[in-house]
C-alpha cells in the first residue's frame, strides 16, 4: 500500500522557526532544509541527504531546527535503504521533540507520527500502532480534532490498522480522515484527493471494487484538474485504477493505463528515474499474469537497471525486481535460474531489513514453492517452516497473505501421506478466508496448487 505523505516537512513550515545566527556567507538553515526538501521532492536522494546534513550542522542545536533536522534526514536515510540510521535518528528526534514543541506545540506529535510511520514500513505494526494511537492523542491536544494534520496521522492509523487484519477500524480512521479535510479544506482539495486514493486502494485490497473505482476515479478527477494530467501525483492514482484492472482481469484497460504512467514518469522524472522503474516493475506483473513473459522479463531487467543505478546493488526495491523476476522463471519451469534470483532477494533483505520482515517472508515462500514444483520436498518442507513462523510473527496469524503458503505447504504434505497435517493447514486456512472474506490476498481454495506463484507490487 502507498505510504502517507509524511509529516515531517508539513511540521517545519507551520511552525516557521526563527534563523539561528550564522558567519558570513553561510547558507542559512532554512535554505539547506529547503535545498534538501527540493531533492526529495526530485528523488534525488545522495544530494537530499547532504543537504539535510548541512542543516543539522547548521541548526547549532539542540533546539527545534535541530530536531526538524534530524527528522528530515532521517526520512531520507530511510529512502535510501539506511534504516538503522533512520531509526537511530528518528529516536532521537524524538527524545528531544518536548523540549523544543514548536510554534502550535506539535513537534513531538509529529516525531512520534514519523517514527510510527517508520515502523509502519519496517513492518513493525505492533510498534507502529502504539506510537501513531500516541502521535494522534497529542496533535488532538495541541490543535484539535478537527485540523487537517490530525487527518494525516489518521491515515497512517487506517494503514496500520489495515496491515494488522483490523479492517473496520482502518476504515473508520480512513473515513474520518476524509471528513475533517473536506470540511476544512473542500471537496475539491488534493489532500482529500490523496485520501481517496488511499481508501480507494483499501477497497481495491479487500473486494470491494465497485466502490473502489469510483473512489480512484474521483481522485482522479481531482488531481487532473488541480494539477493537470501529466503530474507524478495523476501517475500514483492511474497506478492504483490499473492494479484494480489488472485484479478484474480487464487487462487492456489496465495496460492502457500503465503505459500512461510510464509515459507521465518518463516525461516528467526521466527515464532512469527510481519511479519509473517500480511503474516499470508493475506493468512486468501485468504482463507475467498474461503469460506475457518474455516481455515480462524485459522489463524486469530494465527496471533492476536503474534501481541499482538509483540505490545500489543491496537495497530491498532492488531485492522485490529480484523476486518478481524469479517468478518469470517459474512459470517457465527454469527452477534453477528462478531460486538463484530467490536467493540472491532473500540475502539483500535479509541483511538490509533482519530475518523478521513481510519481505523476508514472501521470498521464503517463494523458495518453497520453486522446491515444492521440482518434487525436492525435503528441501522445501524447512522453508515453508521458516516463512510461515515469520509471517505469523511479522503479519500476525490470521493475516491473508498466509494462506497461499499454507496451501503449497498443504499440497507438498499430501505428497508424501502426511494427511492430518495437510488437512490442519487448510482449515486453518479456510478459516483465515472466512475471517476475510473479500480480502483479494485471500487465496481463492479452489485454485489450482501449481498457480500458487503471486508476484507482488
Amino acid at each position: 500500500m502507498t505510504k502517507p505523505i509524511p509529516l515531517a516537512v508539513l511540521a517545519c513550515m507551520a511552525f516557521s522557526p526563527a534563523p539561528p545566527v550564522l558567519a558570513a556567507g553561510e547558507q542559512s538553515w532554512e535554505q539547506r532544509m529547503a535545498e534538501g526538501s527540493r531533492y526529495r521532492i526530485a528523488r534525488r536522494y545522495a544530494e537530499a541527504e547532504r543537504s539535510f546534513r548541512l542543516a543539522v550542522e547548521a541548526s547549532a542545536g539542540p533546539n527545534f531546527n535541530y530536531v526538524a533536522s534530524l527528522s528530515s534526514l532521517a526520512a531520507v536515510l530511510k529512502l535510501r535503504g539506511k534504516h538503522q540510521d533512520a531509526e537511530r535518528l528518528y529516536r532521537e528526534a524524538l527524545a528531544l521533540s518536548k523540549e523544543y514543541p514548536g510554534r502550535r506545540n506539535l513537534n513531538y506529535a509529529v516525531c512520534l507520527h514519523n517514527l510510527a510511520s517508520f515502523y509502519c514500513e519496517m513492518t513493525r505494526y505492533k510498534e507502529a500502532e502504539s506510537l501513531s494511537v500516541q502521535a494522534l492523542e497529542a496533535m488532538e491536544k495541541a490543535v484539535g480534532r478537527e485540523d487537517p494534520i490530525v487527518a494525516g496521522a489518521l491515515d497512517t492509523l487506517g494503514e496500520i490498522q489495515f496491515s494488522l487484519g483490523r479492517h473496520n477500524e482502518a476504515e473508520a480512521a480512513y473515513l474520518r480522515a476524509l471528513a475533517i479535510q473536506r470540511k476544512a479544506l473542500g471537496r475539491d482539495s488534493l489532500p482529500v484527493a490523496r485520501t481517496l486514493s488511499e481508501l480507494g486502494y483499501f477497497y481495491l485490497t479487500l473486494g470491494r471494487r465497485a466502490e473502489a473505482e469510483a473512489l480512484l476515479k474521483r481522485a482522479l478527477s481531482i488531481r487532473e484538474n488541480a494539477l493537470g494530467p501529466d503530474h507524478v501525483d495523476v501517475a500514483n492514482t492511474l497506478d492504483k485504477l490499473a492494479q484494480l484492472y489488472r485484479g478484474l482481469r480487464r487487462f487492456g484497460e489496465a495496460e492502457k493505463l500503465w503505459n500512461r504512467v510510464l509515459r507521465i514518469l518518463e516525461t516528467v522524472l526521466g527515464p532512469q528515474h527510481p519511479m519509473f522503474a517500480s511503474a516499470l516493475n508493475n506493468m512486468a506483473i501485468l504482463y507475467t499474469a498474461v503469460h506475457r513473459l518474455d516481455e515480462a522479463q524485459v522489463l524486469y531487467e530494465r527496471a533492476l537497471n536503474i534501481a541499482r543505478a538509483a540505490w545500489g546493488v543491496d537495497h530491498p526495491e532492488v531485492a522485490r525486481m529480484l523476486s518478481n523476476l524469479a517468478g518469470v522463471y517459474r512459470a517457465r519451469k527454469e527452477y534453477i535460474t528462478a531460486a538463484t534470483l530467490s536467493y540472491r532477494a532473500l540475502a539483500i533483505d535479509e541483511k538490509k531489513l533482519g530475518p523478521e520482515h513481510a519481505e523476508v517472508y514472501w521470498v521464503l515462500s517463494d523458495l518453497a514453492e520453486s522446491y515444492r514444483m521440482q518434487g525436492r520436498y525435503r528441501d522445501a518442507e524447512p522453508l515453508y517452516k521458516r516463512a510461515l513462523v515469520c509471517g505469523e510473527n511479522v503479519l500476525g496469524r490470521e493475516n491473508p497473505d498466509l494462506t497461499r503458503t499454507m496451501l503449497g505447504y498443504s499440497a507438498l504434505l499430501r505428497k508424501v501421506h502426511r494427511n492430518a497435517e495437510a488437512n490442519e493447514l487448510i482449515r486453518r486456512a479456510r478459516a483465515i478466508h472466512a475471517k476475510n472474506a473479500g480480502d483479494y490476498r485471500a487465496v481463492q481454495l479452489t485454485v489450482d496448487y501449481q498457480d500458487l506463484q503471486g508476484t507482488r507490487k
